[in-house]
This record gives structure tokens, sequence and C-alpha cells, in this order.
């Protein structure tokens, strides 16, 4: 195989493997009956980006209680210990 063909593989290969996510917090560390303002004082704690106003200055909690909150785990989602954990979430 010649190193151009191995390169384009390479390079196909990353790009459908796609980031590989950190585990879930372990859910005897779920914070039970968390909700949106939980959540997002946690992420502001931890520093996420994604807890900060949106540049319309939507709060976090609005964001969050406006996209479904029922649809993601927010006791998962609020015992985090990074923020690139939170999609990790089941």
């Amino acid at each position: 195989m010649k190193p151009k063909h191995i390169l384009i593989y390479v390079a196909a290969l990353a790009l459908a493997c796609g980031p590989v996510l950190p585990d879930p917090p372990d859910p005897s560390k779920y914070v039970k009956g968390a909700q949106c303002d939980t959540a997002c004082s946690h992420w502001q704690q931890l520093g996420c980006d994604f807890a900060e106003p949106t540049p319309a200055g939507v709060e976090c909690v609005e964001v969050c209680e406006m996209s479904i909150p029922d649809a993601w785990n927010l006791e998962c989602m609020a015992a985090i210990e990074s923020c690139e954990q939170v999609d990790s979430c089941p």
C-alpha cells in the first residue's frame, strides 16, 4: 500500500471513530431528584462553557428547561466531574 493510501485510510478511520467519551459518573453518585437549577449550578462550579448565558443572555436554567429536561439524565449530569463528561450520561 502506498503511503498516500495509508494516510487516507488512517484519516477516514479517525473520522469514522469520532471522539471517545469519558465514562459517565458511577450511578451511586447521581444527584437524586436533580433539576435544571441543580445541574446548572454544578456546571457553573466546574466552569463549563455550556453553563454560561447564551450570546442572547438566556441563562442556563432557562435553556435547560426549554430543552425538554425529561429527555436529559439530570441526575447523572449533576454528578459529572468534568465538563467533557456531560455527553457520556445515558
